[in-house]
C-alpha cells in the first residue's frame, strides 16, 4: 500500500500486537502501528551488514508527505555513502524508540512487554526532550533512583541494568561516543529469594486452589505442577497445547530456548476436560487472560500464607524434585534452564532434549503433590 494520511488514519485502531506497514513505492519507508492505536513513521535500512530502524516521528505531528520526504532524505544520504549513525540532534526519546524497536535485540514477548512499560513510564517528558549530547550521568541515574525512592529496590536494579544495556548498545551502534554510565556499578543490591514452601504449606495452597472456578484452578495447578514461569502458563495459546503436550516456542520463553512439557496424567486430564472461553488464549476469559497479581493476592489471602510468590512454587518444585531423586540436569531441563555447565564443552555439544526423563520427573512431582497428607510437615 502507499502510505498516505488517510491510510495512516485507518491504522489508528487498537490491536493485539505491534504491526509494521511498509510503503510500496519507497522501500524502507513504513508505519509502526502500536497496540494502543498510535502510529509512528519509520525508515528501515541496512548499514554495515545490520538492519537498522529509525523513528521519524508520530503521525499526529508529521503528515505522510513530510515523513516521506524525511525518509527520502535519510535513504539518500545512505546512497551517497554518508554515515546515518552520526546523529548530533538525537534526543533521549529517539534513543528510547531505537532501543524499543531495534532488530538487533531478540527478546521474549513477556520481556519485551516489560521493556515497553519501562520506556513508557519511567522516563519523564522533560528528559525525553533533551538531546543525548546534553544529558549527564545524573540524568540517567535519576531514572532508577526515582524507583528506588519509592521502595522498589528490585525494580530499580532492573531498570538501571536496562539503561546500561541500552547505552552500551547505542555506543556499539555508533549512536553515542561513550556511555554516561560507563564504570558505574549497580547501586541497588537485591537479595535473591530462597523461599521454598514446606509440605504443609504446599498442601494448604493446593487445597485452596481446588476451591476456585475451573479456569483459575487449572491455570494455578499448571503453574505448580509444570514449574513453568507464570507468563508461560497464563499466556498459553490454544494452539500451543495438543495431545497432552505443551509446546512453547523460543519467542515465548525467557532464554529463547523452545520448551516441550509432557503433562503428567492428572494435569493432562484437567486440560482435556477444560473448555477455553477465549478464542485464542487457553486460560483467557471473553475479555482476555487471567490477571496474575490478582490471582496471587487471592491465593495468599485464602491460604493464609502471605510471604510467597508464584515463582516460589517453581523453586519449591525444583527443590522437592531433587529430594525425590530426580537428577539435577533433568530438573534444569524441566525448568528450561541452560545446562548447569554453562560455558563448558558439555553445554555446547550436548543437545539431547531429555524428553523422556522430563516426563518422568513431572509424573514423580505430580504424584508427590497429589499424595500430600493434610498435616504433613516439611
Amino acid at each position: 500500500m502507499r502510505i498516505t494520511d488517510s491510510a495512516v488514519q485507518a491504522l489508528r485502531t487498537p490491536r493485539e500486537r505491534v504491526e509494521y506497514v511498509w510503503d510500496d513505492s519507497l522501500k524502507g519507508f513504513g508505519i509502526r502501528a502500536g497496540r494502543s492505536g498510535s502510529c509512528s513513521y519509520i525508515v528501515q535500512y541496512k548499514l554495515r551488514g545490520r538492519t537498522r530502524r529509525t523513528t521519524l516521528g508520530r503521525s499526529t505531528i508529521l503528515s505522510a508527505k513530510m515523513a516521506r520526504q524525511a525518509a527520502k532524505e535519510r535513504l539518500g544520504r545512505l546512497a551517497l555513502g554518508q554515515d546515518l549513525d552520526t546523529k548530533p540532534d538525537m534526543t533521549v526519546e529517539d534513543l528510547l524508540n531505537w532501543y524499543r524497536d531495534t532488530p538487533i535485540y531478540t527478546r521474549s514477548a513477556q520481556y519485551q512487554k516489560q521493556i515497553n512499560m519501562m520506556l513508557k513510564n519511567k522516563f519523564t517528558s522533560r528528559l525525553k526532550r533533551r538531546l543525548l549530547t546534553d544529558t549527564t550521568r545524573a540524568d540517567w541515574l535519576g531514572v532508577s533512583e526515582a524507583e528506588g525512592m519509592r521502595g522498589q529496590i528490585s525494580s530499580a536494579s532492573w531498570i538501571e541494568k536496562q539503561i546500561k544495556t541500552m547505552l552500551n548498545g547505542a555506543v556499539g551502534e555508533g549512536l553515542m561516543e561513550s556511555s554516561p554510565l560507563a564504570g558505574v556499578r549497580n547501586r541497588f543490591r537485591t537479595k535473591s529469594r530462597d523461599r521454598v514452601l514446606s509440605d504443609t504449606e504446599l498442601k494448604i495452597v493446593w487445597d485452596v486452589i481446588q476451591t476456585y472456578e475451573d479456569r483459575c484452578r487449572v491455570a494455578l495447578e499448571s503453574v505448580l505442577i509444570t514449574a513453568c514461569r507464570r507468563s508461560e502458563i497464563l499466556d498459553l495459546q490454544i494452539d500451543e497445547y495438543e495431545n497432552g503436550v505443551i509446546t512453547l516456542s523460543a519467542e515465548r520463553v525467557k532464554n529463547r530456548k523452545p520448551h516441550l512439557i509432557a503433562l503428567p496424567p492428572y494435569l493432562r486430564s484437567q486440560f482435556d476436560l477444560f473448555r477455553p472461553e477465549h478464542p485464542t488464549l487457553f486460560f483467557g476469559n471473553d475479555r482476555g487472560r487471567p490477571y496474575a497479581p490478582w490471582m496471587l493476592s487471592k491465593l495468599r489471602a485464602d491460604s493464609g500464607i502471605p510471604d510467597f510468590t508464584l515463582h516460589d512454587l517453581r523453586r519449591t518444585a525444583a527443590t522437592r524434585m531433587a529430594a525425590l531423586g530426580v537428577m539435577p540436569h533433568v530438573i534444569e531441563a524441566c525448568l528450561n534452564h541452560q545446562m548447569a555447565a554453562v560455558g563448558s564443552v558439555a553445554s555446547v555439544y550436548n543437545r539431547y532434549s531429555y524428553a523422556k526423563e522430563k516426563a518422568e520427573a513431572w509424573v514423580i512431582w505430580e504424584n508427590f503433590v497429589l499424595k500430600l497428607p493434610a498435616c504433613s510437615q516439611s
